[in-house]
């Protein structure tokens, strides 16, 4: 019809165009004739050189009058998805068979109005949809997004693209393909909103709030998936579970109740494997089976997570999607995952990273206190022993003196004394260990041994009361310490466990048993340590400790007790003991339920074969006494050095007394061939005693020289030696030993 229209008109302008040119030849107008004849011309140009709007043929579907006009590359690209056609002036929607299934309705192929088909696009999207079909859009391409109103369980997404065609009657009409488009539009999604939560992370948010952020994300992307993030701690067991704060509370016990506590639950399954795990239904495992009596509110069906590793290759924990079916493509999954897992893992490692500089902070603090602390109570105990060593000494010539005078209340103050000097000395013995000056000799024991002898000395110790059980396994590698530092330890922590028993009316259970391939974090020095270790368990039904105060159990003079009931030198020591041999310890307390102590030894290697060095026991008690020979003492405490010269004197020697290095070295150098011993302290101002012996040794290299000294990490016996010094001992010097030992000196040189 419209070619036909098209044909009368090009006759009636023919002949409109002839009538002018006769008339114009008549008339002789010649120019006027020229221009007729030269505008059929221009009009034929003109009209093939124009773009020409389709003839749209009434006698196809719209649908077929469309594909006439439309190019090769679309036609193809149709030919796999739904067409679509939609005409304004009729306000009717098209619809390929392909369209219909995608829409989820009932007929092939169908004609809809706009209302109708409205009502198959989701409700939040329908305004937007239809303010755009009914504007005046330019012909060329189209393309929109919305969200189908199907009853699933997700978001499906629909995308129709395609171009808009004005035919020659000025009829515009939209064509083009539906697809479904769910999965790239969630990944898209995904992809913008990892941008926005990487920028939390960057700024250092709270992990958990971030972890539960990037929850909440993926729920408002998609409803029906639920995100959950596990979160692993240094506590065993102690697992966390992150989720969207509108997860409900059944699905929460399940986790709890199940995926944490299930040996075969998909997040173990999960952390064996280095890639994604995805379970299409999850009811095939065991641990599913078993909930299916419990009432839940939503389907779960499939899952898919992944196990979150740190750069140190230990498992994190894991970022786990649960579903209600398997309507979401795989890879569309894969792609969902890997981008929350990605954000996720940076910001557990991120927080790594800072509680990891926070830790060695701390144990840098820790270290510089307790290294702090143990130099000043070294230098306590060397204060200490100069006072002791007089108080034992004039306590030494007082017993003679009361013996003498055969005076039996004398005779008692006098023990008294002796036996409080006793108790003072062992306190400064702990002291000295707590501030690692006294080396101690290791060697391969069974740990058991010592244990069952601390348990019968201690028995006479915790009132029968207090029940003591012990429990042994049945094999128990050897560890290498000094037998009495583990005897000390052990002992120390049951008198704590008595102590904390109220009414004296309780249990105390030791328990010893091989402790493998653990990880723990160390109470005492705050570090981890990992490996094979020998586990030695202090546990009591006492009173407890505090959390506030689980941090400071281990300072020196820190302690719970009552006054009067302990120095605060116990756990201390214990630090220092355990540290020396590369234990450590732990610390389980609650208040009102009392404490366990777990001690770790190294296993020994077969290497480690080193066997106890017994010191040589002093002989009778009957001490030589010298013949004149003449003794040069120094030493800064005049108490002290005033107690040697009248001892040395007493039993047959001469004696030069300084408390001063310098002065005692300025009158050896005038006449060394004078002296024949000299006796001297360590740690001194201006110089010490190793100092004054290199100098007084250089003169004279066979004289000899004994030092006494109460803490000094500086000399050793062996250094000593180097040096040409005969004997270190340490303060309080025992005065028959200190006797014997000057007196073996001259032997020596008689015998040479």
């Amino acid at each position: 019809m419209g070619s036909v229209q098209a044909n009368w008109s090009l006759i009636i302008k023919g002949f409109l165009y002839l009538v002018v040119i006769i008339f114009a030849i008549q008339e002789r107008s010649w120019p006027i004739a020229v221009i007729c004849l030269l505008l059929p011309v221009i009009d034929y140009i003109y009209r093939h050189n124009k773009p020409s709007k389709p003839t749209r043929d009434d006698d196809l579907t719209p649908l077929n009058n469309l594909l006439t006009y439309c190019d090769e590359v679309t036609i193809k690209s149709l030919v796999n998805f739904g067409i679509w056609e939609y005409r304004p002036s009729t306000r009717e929607f098209t619809l390929s068979p392909k369209c219909s299934e995608l829409l989820n309705l009932d007929n092939p192929t169908v004609h809809l109005s706009l209302e109708d088909f409205l009502d198959q696009i989701h409700q939040l999207d329908r305004s937007e949809l239809s303010k755009r079909l009914d504007s005046d859009l330019p012909i060329g391409h189209l393309f929109f997004e919305v969200r189908s109103s199907a009853s699933n369980a997700y978001y499906q997404w629909l995308r129709f693209e395609g171009q808009i065609i004005q035919f020659n009657d000025d009829e515009k009409i939209y064509t083009g393909r539906l697809v479904n488009a769910t999965g790239k539009v969630i990944i898209k999604r995904i992809q913008r909103e990892g941008r926005e939560l990487l920028t939390d992370v960057i700024e250092h948010r709270d992990l958990s709030q971030t972890l539960v952020h990037i929850c909440r994300v993926v729920s408002q992307i998609e409803p029906n998936i639920n995100c959950v993030i596990f979160l692993n701690s240094d506590i065993p067991h102690r697992q966390k579970i992150l989720h969207s704060p509108d997860l409900s509370y059944s699905f929460q016990s399940i986790l709890q109740t199940v995926t944490l506590t299930d040996n075969m639950s998909e997040l173990q399954f999960t952390y064996q494997k280095q890639r994604s795990l995805y379970i299409q239904d999850l009811h095939r495992l065991k641990s599913w089976r078993s909930i299916e009596q419990i009432d839940i509110k939503e389907h779960i069906k499939t899952f898919i997570g992944q196990s979150i590793i740190s750069n140190d290759n230990k498992i994190q924990g894991a970022v786990c999607l649960y579903m209600p079916n398997d309507e979401i493509e795989l890879e569309v999954l894969e792609v969902f995952l890997a981008a929350i897992h990605k954000i996720a893992s940076i910001a557990i490692e991120d927080q790594l990273q800072a509680d990891t500089k926070e830790k060695i902070q701390q144990q840098l603090y820790h270290s510089q206190k307790m290294d702090t602390i143990g130099h000043l109570t070294g230098g306590i105990a060397h204060d200490f022993n100069n006072i002791l060593g007089s108080i034992v000494g004039y306590n030494s010539l007082a017993r003679k003196v009361a013996t003498k005078l055969e005076h039996e209340k004398l005779n008692g103050y006098v023990n008294e004394v002796g036996i409080a000097a006793e108790r003072a000395r062992e306190l400064i013995n702990q002291m000295m260990t707590y501030s690692r000056s006294e080396p101690v000799q290791k060697t391969l024991i069974d740990p058991q041994l010592v244990i069952k002898e601390v348990l019968q000395l201690v028995r006479s110790m915790i009132p029968t009361s207090i029940n003591i059980k012990s429990s042994y396994s049945k094999y128990i590698p050897q560890i290498k310490v000094n037998p009495i530092s583990l005897h000390q330890v052990v002992l120390n922590h049951l008198i704590n466990a008595k102590d904390a028993i109220k009414d004296e009316k309780g249990t105390i259970h030791i328990h010893t048993f091989p402790a493998v391939n653990i990880s723990q974090i160390c109470r005492s020095c705050k570090e981890r340590f990992e490996g094979n270790y020998v586990a030695i368990e202090i546990s009591d039904d006492g009173i407890g400790i505090p959390t506030e105060m689980l941090d400071k159990i281990f300072d020196p003079f820190f302690t719970t007790k009552d006054i009067g009931r302990g120095t605060g030198m116990g756990l201390s020591v214990v630090h220092g003991i355990l540290h020396d041999v590369k234990a450590h310890v732990t610390v389980r307390s609650k208040q009102g339920e009392g404490s366990t102590f777990t001690i770790y030894f190294p296993e020994a290697t077969e290497a480690e074969t080193d066997k106890i060095i017994n010191e040589p026991l002093i002989g009778d008690r009957d001490t030589r006494k010298g013949s004149g020979q003449h003794i040069i003492v120094v030493d800064d405490d005049v108490p002290l050095s005033l107690l040697m010269e009248e001892i040395l004197k007493s039993n047959g020697y001469q004696v030069s007394r300084f408390d001063n290095a310098q002065a005692a070295l300025a009158v050896y150098l005038k006449a060394p061939e004078n002296y024949d011993l000299i006796l001297t302290d360590q740690t001194m101002p201006d110089m010490t005693g190793d100092e004054m012996a290199r100098q007084m040794i250089a003169k004279r290299p066979e004289l000899p020289i004994i030092v006494c000294t109460g803490f000094s990490q500086k000399l050793t016996q062996t250094m000593a030696q180097e040096i040409g010094i005969r004997k270190v001992l340490k303060k309080p010097v025992d005065l028959h030993e200190l006797l014997e030992i000057i007196a073996k000196q001259f032997v020596v040189e008689i015998s040479d």
